[in-house]
């Protein structure tokens, strides 16, 4: 590089570093370097700096200019400063530490794309870098933090990524995003890149409790050997109603009376896997109808209805029946209808089994459900034959096939 009032060369006599043959050395004890020509040049941003020596003094000095203004108008656009030696590797230094990266660039061909059973994966569209670290991934619903479950899996050539979620704190009727909390690095490239949209994907299901699959079992005791005996029945949708016929097991009346009086809750139930649990709170009104079978004329019949509260974490449920006064009516084969109004905290007919257990399941308390509302009412209900029983429910309830339920029909038998 040529400056008009300058001398900077490639080559004087600082440029040999052994004998001198001349009494002008700058350093004449090797104590130093005064090498010639340019030194140092230096882009940071959008500033040239070039630090270079003048041969006629030895001195040193920065010339610096925007680089557009260089480009256009040569060394007429350069101011010139002093310098000292080795200013130049200082600068280069400090300038260093004041240099932000390219912000990533957007990346277009991404998609989301969920696999079932609570298994997504992520496709780039091409590979990425072998050698920059991959991206970490996040997933996040409504602005709240959600669990993944294990480790990302790679295929191998690190374009698609699979991972697994927990469903606590899942809302099914709302989209997950998936975030990356790192840069993504292509292959072959040093810059970084970031998704050029949101990435998102809709849960399975609905934010309800959501039946597994078309099956109920019906638990209920051994009388001879006391062992609980679970049977499985169909358990088939009809329009907004589940329809569950239990009449295959007999459900010892004794047992069930003594069920009440040890509130062991074992007698009789009919309970339903969830897929799904969802992630809220409320309450809810329920009623119950118990109507007699079997007969040419209508049986007997009772009704109560009462409000239930639920709540639950995309993992785990809880139904439970505040203290209140429970309304109902009693209708005899025979004479006027009776109505009751009954202050009570004891009526759990619809309960969420522990998931410490195993998987969750809405348990139908046929105690509560036949004697306990009986007991309630003060009326005699529960003898030995056939009961429809309908609840009709406000709750946030599904069938195995997201299909929204609000009313569930079991039909029982009643044995010695």
């Amino acid at each position: 590089m040529n400056f008009s009032n300058y001398e900077s060369v490639a080559v004087d006599m600082e440029y040999f570093r052994s004998t001198r043959y001349d009494a002008d050395a700058v350093y004449p004890n090797g104590g130093g370097n005064a090498f010639p020509g340019v030194q140092n040049l230096l882009l940071a941003g959008d500033m040239l700096r070039v630090f270079f020596k003048d041969t006629t003094d030895h001195a040193y000095y920065q010339a610096f200019a925007p680089i557009d203004e260089f480009m256009e108008g040569g060394e007429a656009a350069l101011t010139f400063v002093n310098a000292v030696n080795g200013a130049g590797d200082s600068n280069i230094l400090s300038d260093a530490v004041d240099l932000l990266p390219l912000q990533p660039k957007p990346m277009s061909g991404i998609t989301v794309e969920y696999l079932g059973a609570d298994r997504v994966s992520v496709d780039f569209g091409q590979s990425l870098s072998s050698y920059g670290r991959l991206p970490t991934l996040d997933i996040a619903q409504k602005g709240t933090s959600l669990q993944l479950r294990g480790l990302p899996v790679w295929s191998e050539n690190r374009q698609k990524v699979t991972f697994s979620y927990s469903r606590l704190g899942v809302d099914a009727s709302n989209d997950v995003s998936v975030s990356l909390t790192s840069p993504i690095f292509l292959s072959d490239q040093t810059r970084q890149y970031r998704p050029s949209r949101a990435l998102t994907f809709r849960p399975d299901g609905i934010n309800a409790f959501t039946i597994a699959s078309p099956h109920a079992q019906v638990q209920t005791i051994d009388r001879i050997n006391g062992q609980t005996v679970s049977t499985s029945v169909a358990a088939i949708t009809d329009g907004d109603s589940l329809f569950v016929d239990a009449r295959g097991v007999v459900i010892s009346k004794a047992l069930l009376e003594s069920g009440v009086a040890q509130d062991g809750g074992l007698s009789g139930s009919v309970a339903m896997p969830l897929a799904y649990v969802p992630v809220g709170e409320g309450e809810a009104r329920m009623s119950v109808t118990i109507t007699e079978q079997g007969s040419s004329v209508k049986g007997r019949q009772l009704s109560a209805s009462f409000l239930v509260k639920w709540s639950g974490n995309g993992v785990a449920g809880n139904l439970a029946v505040p203290a209140q006064t429970v309304s109902g009516d009693y209708i005899p084969v025979a004479g006027p209808a009776i109505e009751f109004n009954v202050a009570t905290a004891d009526l759990n007919v619809l309960q969420i089994n522990d998931i410490r257990r195993g998987p969750a399941s809405l348990v139908l308390s046929l105690e509560s459900l036949l004697t306990k509302i009986q007991s309630i009412a003060r009326v005699p209900m529960v003898a030995i034959g056939e009961y429809h029983i309908a609840v009709d429910t406000e709750l946030p309830l599904a069938d195995a096939a997201n299909n929204p339920i609000s009313k569930l029909e079991i039909l029982v038998s009643i044995g010695d």
